[in-house]
């Protein structure tokens, strides 16, 4: 395939949404695969963004940057969490193996 046509087939799977977030309207480009899961990241921003105007936070940027600290320190704990997880199952499995290992060289034993 030629690189013009990579281009023009990765222009028709890009098109252009309209996200709202505190009843104002953003266009965005998104790829096709990608429009359910940028929904619905707008649906949670907005969701968010609400919260803190509720709570007296005033001004769209004001209450973009708060949200945007907020949800990223959640990205970061999840981060945090899905890494300590990762080492915990590591860990046993490691010592699943460990046995499995012993187990066979005890029935090789028995063997001989």
């Amino acid at each position: 395939m030629s690189n013009a046509s990579q281009k023009n087939g990765a222009k028709e799977n890009v098109k252009l949404l309209n996200i709202s977030l505190l009843d104002k309207v953003f266009q965005v480009k998104c790829t096709v695969d990608k429009i359910k899961e940028l929904n619905d990241a707008a649906d949670r921003l907005d969701k968010e963004m609400r919260k803190m105007r509720q709570a007296g936070v005033v001004g769209l940027d004001r209450i973009a940057v708060i949200t945007a600290l907020n949800l990223t320190r959640l990205v970061n704990e999840l981060e945090k969490n899905l890494n300590n997880n990762v080492h915990v199952v590591s860990s046993k499995v490691k010592g699943i193996q460990k046995r499995i290992d012993d187990s066979l060289t005890h029935i090789e034993q028995l063997e001989l």
